[in-house]
């Protein structure tokens, strides 16, 4: 198997597994915020229960949509579904990245959470722009690395709330851990794919 046939492989398992892990993420964790009350939000979140909502309901959209992106049927044989889902998806991205924002700005844990969230929300909303100038000057190569940057920091948010559950004993301290998810739930698996996408064009150049 040469490098880039490997390097889709190593790329398809990761998209392939975020997207298995994100049904069960949405199919379990989310289901609390569609009802509208003030014990299924808890008071951290009730105060601002509409971007909350807002901020879930597009997540869950890019969660569950941007793996068809990658599908090669869906992009060769069906093009308008592709071009339509891909625009779902990156408004998607920009209006969940504006709740997100928000909701950094409004959130009392600490400054490290805070910061990390904004970054967080900024790149989201950052590779999904970058996609879209990358494909409307018809460089497919580009839009399809930066889809990919995208769906990556988009299962950001499913990655804060494992660790957080699995992480609850090993750091006790909320802020401590919430802090240093809100930066390693999107900075870990970014730089992770990102390897995955240089890796061919290093082993290009040194030929």
């Amino acid at each position: 198997m040469n490098s880039l046939s490997l390097k889709r492989v190593l790329i398809g398992f990761l998209l392939i597994s975020g997207f298995i892990i994100s049904v069960y993420f949405v199919a379990v964790k989310t289901p609390r915020y569609f009802v509208f009350t003030e014990e299924s939000y808890g008071p951290y979140f009730w105060t601002r229960a509409n971007w909350v909502l807002v901020h879930v309901v597009f997540g869950i959209l890019a969660l569950l949509i941007g793996p068809f992106q990658f599908i090669p049927a869906i992009q060769n044989n069906y093009l308008n579904v592709h071009r339509w889902m891909g625009r779902t998806y990156l408004i998607s991205t920009m209006i969940g990245g504006i709740a997100g924002l928000y909701m950094a700005s409004t959130s009392q844990i600490n400054y490290t959470y805070q910061t990390g969230l904004t970054s967080l929300a900024l790149i989201w909303m950052t590779a999904g722009t970058m996609a879209y100038i990358a494909i409307r000057n018809l460089n497919i190569k580009q839009h399809r690395e930066w889809m990919i940057r995208s769906y990556v920091i988009t299962f950001g948010f499913t990655v804060f709330r494992i660790m957080d559950e699995l992480l609850v004993n090993a750091i006790p301290d909320q802020g401590d851990r919430l802090g240093m998810l809100s930066w390693i739930c999107w900075a870990v698996p970014l730089l992770i794919a990102e390897v995955c996408i240089q890796s061919g064009k290093l082993r290009q150049a040194s030929e």
